[in-house]
């Protein structure tokens, strides 16, 4: 029986001319005037987001390697939907079909994701599966052991801000515990080296602290130097490029912070080769 793969993301907007139609569906509802030039206003300071860019070579990369396999990508928001998606591997041939969430950690974000792609799954008659969870799989924790270790050369020794995006604190036990886990699977790397987790778009009623908060409190406790990791995000896009590069390092400029960042795994070949044999498995 012919294979397929969803690759599931979060999506959203492919260019500024995107940006209104995504928030609207993003929120229910039209966005106000002042939050749509805030959103337009960030994406043209980084000159666009690469996040679809990234993913067409990461689709592509592990099409290159499971020859024969159809491997496509579905998004919550923005297009192709997940049930899109879907329909275009079935109409490709696949039969049975792996479910592949692009987020590590568990959240409602993939639970909602994999409710939506099973019901279409079920529909079309695919025969359809889910992996094992990786986020603290040691090949996956490795990927971010070294390019943190890159950046502490380029460096030099630093507080490890970790960073990841925000969720209301209702259902946000299973999210937490993950994000703990891959923590606590990289401090036997840096035995010596002080962590720190902090979160993106925080909010009243969502798990803190934001991004701003902890870099104060990393001044109030004495670091002058942090490396910024952002754990949570596999892809660069606006939150690592416009939070984290712009925002959080003129922050860290106004506290006297020098501030240096690590990289999303992005379509580096050697997290493309991890994709490829989780998927393998699973398959």
């Amino acid at each position: 029986m012919k294979k397929g793969v969803l690759l599931i993301a979060f999506g959203g907007p492919r260019d500024r001319e995107e940006v209104e139609a995504f928030l609207e569906e993003l929120k229910g509802k039209p966005p106000e005037r002042e939050v749509l030039q805030e959103v337009l206003q960030k994406y043209e300071a980084i000159g666009g987001s690469p996040f679809y860019a990234i993913l067409d070579r990461i689709v592509e990369g592990i099409r290159r390697k499971l020859r024969g396999v159809e491997v496509v990508c579905g998004f919550l928001y923005g297009r192709p939907k997940v049930e899109e998606a879907l329909s275009d591997l079935e109409s490709r041939g696949a039969i049975e079909v792996l479910l592949f969430p692009l987020w590590p950690y568990r959240s409602y974000l993939v639970k909602e994701a994999l409710v939506r792609a099973e019901k279409r799954a079920d529909e079309l008659i695919l025969l359809w599966r889910i992996p094992e969870p990786w986020f603290i799989h040691q090949d996956y924790v490795r990927l971010w052991a070294t390019r943190i270790k890159e950046g502490m050369l380029r460096f030099g020794k630093a507080l490890l801000l970790f960073t990841a995006h925000s969720v209301p604190y209702e259902g946000a036990a299973e999210y937490l515990a993950d994000l703990k886990g891959i923590l606590d699977a990289l401090r036997p790397f840096f035995p010596q080296v002080p962590f720190k987790l902090a979160f993106h778009s925080f909010r009243q009623g969502w798990v803190g602290p934001g991004l701003k908060e902890a870099l104060k409190e990393a001044k109030s406790e004495g670091h002058e130097r942090v490396i910024v990791v952002p754990i949570g995000f596999l892809c660069d896009h606006l939150e690592t490029l416009y939070d984290l590069d712009v925002e959080l390092k003129e922050e860290a400029e106004a506290l006297g912070i020098s501030m240096e960042r690590v990289p999303c795994l992005n379509a580096s070949e050697d997290f493309l080769n991890f994709l490829v044999r989780r998927i393998y498995e699973a398959l």
